[in-house]
């Protein structure tokens, strides 16, 4: 018994650097089963954020570069968009942004041209990947409501390029009168590419922006890269990448996290532009086909600014599988046609006047 006595005392009076060593060896030890955890089932890949001046832009036939925007459509291209075997025909205006080609269809009523114009901003799901330009979701609604639709959604743009674009092109409208309705749609990968400054799809760098602290967004510079550790993480580490991921998650349902306040400062930036313009405001949330969740944060931001929003995922309350692509993931006509019908109808609850 007396022979343990020394050992036991020993132990208690191990040196304290003694015990935060062991301590961080237990810390890392935890972080690397949890790193070969998330690699072997090969959950969370690695998405490293995109930093200015990483790459340079790629030629394409399709878009061109833009300085303010990032890219849009090659003014006068006509050429054809191949999703999942089928080529559809996309025709571009002289804003570098999808026109008519038309093409009819029996969906839905020719859209009015002497009716009031409704002005559409968004991604590739507004632009209309995998469809008709007759069979977007913006021609369908404005078919029922015998509105004119103007299509300013791009392919592969973030939400901060949809707040520049609805400031920079769609505000001034033609002939420098604007639209009687903005309509901003997106779904929730939309705000993680807003923390991009290279968008690898298109293959074109794109304006990124960070919050300084009083809250403004500033343009990202090549000195605000983070170190090489972070870097480093960011490029190779499963497990940050699903630390990012818990991020976004919490963000569609508290406003915490960078991913969240970002995008939470453009949407804030876009309230304020049509208000000062005086042209109301439709945001709308699409739900993306395996992820038919209610964005909490983007209503509750909404409701505060006293901004009109429409939830997909809340109308659906599931994702009806026949309304997406089943490989490519964009809505496919059934989907478009049943989102159109969802707009038609917040539209005539908002503003009456617009609904003929």
């Amino acid at each position: 018994m007396s022979a343990r006595a020394p050992s036991t005392a020993a132990r208690r009076r191990a040196p304290l650097w003694q015990k935060l060593l062991l301590s961080l060896a237990a810390i890392v030890l935890d972080l690397l089963l949890l790193e070969a955890a998330c690699r072997v089932s090969g959950a969370f890949p690695p998405d490293p954020i995109t930093w200015p001046g990483q790459h340079e832009n790629r030629e394409s036939r399709v878009f061109v570069a833009d300085r303010e925007l990032g890219w849009r459509l090659r003014p006068g291209a006509d050429f054809p968009w191949p999703t999942e075997g089928v080529d559809y025909r996309i025709l571009a205006g002289a804003e570098g942004f999808r026109i008519d080609d038309a093409i009819p269809t029996k969906a839905a009523a020719p859209a009015d041209p002497s009716g009031p114009r409704i002005d559409f901003v968004g991604d590739s799901f507004t632009f209309g990947t995998g469809v008709r330009w007759s069979e977007t979701f913006a021609e369908q609604a404005c078919a029922r409501l015998r509105a004119w639709p103007v299509n300013h959604g791009m392919a592969g743009f973030g939400l901060d390029q949809m707040v520049l674009t609805l400031e920079r092109v769609s505000l001034r409208g033609e002939d420098g009168a604007p639209p009687a309705l903005v309509v901003l749609t997106l779904i929730a990968d939309d705000l993680q590419r807003t923390l991009h400054a290279y968008r690898a799809n298109a293959g074109f760098a794109k304006p990124s922006f960070h919050l300084n602290d009083e809250g403004a967004l500033l343009e990202r510079t090549p000195a605000d890269r983070p170190g090489a550790l972070l870097r480093f993480l960011d490029a190779h580490s499963h497990f940050h990448a699903a630390t990012r991921g818990l991020l976004r998650r919490l963000g569609r349902r508290w406003p915490v996290g960078e991913w969240w306040q970002v995008n939470a400062a453009w949407l804030r930036r876009a309230f304020d532009a049509c208000r000062q313009a005086g042209v109301p405001l439709l945001v709308v949330h699409v739900p993306q086909r395996d992820r038919c969740e209610p964005f909490r944060t983007l209503a509750q931001l909404c409701a505060e600014h006293d901004v009109a929003f429409l939830d997909v995922a809340v109308a659906w309350g599931e994702s009806p599988r026949d309304a997406y692509w089943p490989r490519d993931g964009h809505l496919n006509a059934k989907g478009h046609a049943r989102v159109g019908e969802l707009l038609a109808q917040a539209i005539t609850a908002h503003w009456p006047r617009l609904a003929r």
